[in-house]
C-alpha cells in the first residue's frame, strides 16, 4: 500500500509540474524547491524536485498517521482498479490540503493566523483563473493581483486589531517544517542527556574520570551542594571570609577537594536519590504544543503534557500559560470540556512540582511583552 500511494503521488506531482509556471508554482509551494532550473541538467533537478517533494508529504503522514493517513481505512480490500483511483484521489486531496495549510501559514501574524476572510478567498480564486488565462492579459491580472494583495494586507492588520482568531492550521504546518523537527529533536536530546538517561552516559558519568563529568547534568548542581554542605569546607570557606574582613593580604587557598574514595562515594549516593531510574519516561511539560509533537514521536521517552491556545490535535489541552492555575503538590489536574471546540479538552489548573521538564517550544517569539515571557517563565518554574 505504501509502495502504490508513493507511486500515485508521483504521478499527482509530475503532472501539476508540467502546469504553467504560475499554477505550478501556486499548487507545489512550500513542498520543493520552486527556482528556475538550467537547461544542462533539468532532468535531474526535477528528479531531485520530485524526491523532495515525497520526502515532504511522506514527512507529513507519518507525523500523525491515525489522522492523516484515515481516509485510507478499508482500502486494501479493493480491487486494484479502485484501490489505484482511490489512491490518487486521495493523493490530490493531500496535496490539496497542503496547500491551504501553506497559504494559512503564510499569513500577517506568525502562528496566530487569523483565517483568511471571505472576500481574501474570492480574490484568490479571481487570481487563480487569471495565471491561467492567456498572455494577452498577463498585465491586467499583474495589477489585479498587486491590488487584492494590498486589500488582502490591509484586511489582515485589521483583523488582526480587532480579533485574534487562533488557527491550528496556521500553526500545525511549522512543526513539519524542517528546522522545527530538529529543533524538538535538539529539545529530546538535551533532555536525556541533562538527566543521564543513557545507559552508557550515565556509567560512565558516575564511575569515571572528571573528564567524563564535563557535560552539565543533573547531578552537577546537586554535587557542587553536597560538597558545600561538607564540614571541611564550611570550616575553609569561613576561614577564607574571616582574612577577607581583616584585609589579609595574600589569600586563603580554595577549601581543598573531596578524597578520591569520598567523591566517589559522594557521586552514588547524590545520583541514587535525584536521577529518574533508567527505562522511567521523563515528566515533560510542553507549551505551545498545537500537535504534540513529543507525544506522538517521543512517547517512549517522555510522559508528555501538551498546552496550546489553538489545539491542532485531540491529545493537545486548551490553555493560556498565562492564566494556567498552579496548585498544590500532589493536587490533581483540572479540565473542562472545551466551549467551542468539539473533542478539545481545557486545562485549568496543574499541580505544582509535577514536571520534570518544561519546554516552551516558540511560545517566547509569540507573547506580546518581556513581563509575559517572565510570567510564562516563573510560572514554569
Amino acid at each position: 500500500m505504501a509502495a502504490e500511494l508513493l507511486a500515485q503521488l508521483s504521478l499527482e506531482v509530475a503532472e501539476i509540474l508540467i502546469l504553467p509556471p504560475a499554477e505550478r508554482c501556486g499548487r507545489l509551494d512550500g513542498l520543493m524547491d520552486m527556482g528556475a532550473t538550467s537547461s544542462g541538467n533539468a532532468g535531474r533537478t526535477l528528479r531531485r524536485r520530485l524526491h523532495q517533494a515525497l520526502s515532504n508529504l511522506t514527512r507529513y503522514y507519518l507525523h500523525d498517521p491515525p489522522t492523516n493517513l484515515a481516509p485510507l481505512a478499508g482500502a486494501t480490500g479493493l480491487e486494484l482498479e479502485a484501490r489505484v483511483g482511490g489512491l490518487r484521489r486521495f493523493a490530490a486531496a493531500t496535496l490539496e490540503q497542503r496547500r491551504s495549510l501553506r497559504r494559512l501559514a503564510q499569513g500577517a501574524v506568525a502562528y496566530s493566523t487569523c483565517p483568511p476572510t471571505q472576500r481574501q478567498l474570492e480574490k484568490q480564486k479571481e487570481r487563480e483563473k487569471g495565471s491561467s488565462r492567456g498572455s494577452g492579459a498577463q498585465q491586467f491580472w499583474k495589477k489585479a493581483e498587486a491590488e487584492a494583495e494590498a486589500e488582502a494586507e490591509a484586511e489582515a492588520v485589521i483583523a488582526v486589531k480587532n480579533r485574534e482568531e487562533v488557527s491550528p492550521a496556521a500553526a500545525y504546518v511549522h512543526i513539519l517544517k524542517q528546522w522545527s523537527i530538529a529543533f524538538h529533536d535538539w529539545c529530546t536530546e538535551a533532555a536525556d542527556q541533562y538527566f543521564l538517561m543513557d545507559p552508557e552516559l550515565r556509567q560512565s558519568w558516575l564511575t569515571g574520570q572528571r573528564s567524563a563529568r564535563s557535560r552539565v547534568s543533573l547531578l552537577t548542581y546537586e554535587l557542587r551542594s553536597f560538597r558545600e554542605e561538607t564540614e571541611a569546607f564550611r570550616a575553609a570557606e569561613a576561614s577564607r571570609r574571616s582574612a577577607a574582613a581583616a584585609g589579609a593580604a595574600e589569600q586563603l587557598p580554595l577549601p581543598p577537594p573531596l578524597p578520591e574514595v569520598h567523591w566517589a562515594a559522594a557521586v552514588q549516593q547524590v545520583a541514587g536519590a535525584v536521577l529518574p531510574p533508567l527505562g522511567t519516561r521523563l515528566r515533560l511539560l510542553d507549551v505551545g504544543s498545537c500537535g504534540n509533537y513529543f507525544g506522538l514521536n517521543h512517547a517512549g521517552r517522555f510522559d508528555v503534557t501538551a498546552l496550546d491556545l489553538a489545539p491542532a490535535h485531540p491529545s493537545v489541552l486548551a490553555c493560556d500559560i498565562l492564566e494556567l492555575g498552579v496548585g498544590p503538590v500532589g493536587s490533581a489536574m483540572e479540565t473542562t470540556a472545551h466551549p467551542s471546540l468539539e473533542g478539545i479538552t481545557a486545562l485549568r489548573q496543574l499541580p505544582a512540582a509535577s514536571f520534570d521538564v518544561v519546554v516552551m517550544s516558540l511560545l517566547f517569539s509569540v507573547l506580546p511583552s518581556a513581563e509575559a515571557r517572565g510570567a510564562a517563565a516563573a510560572k514554569a518554574r
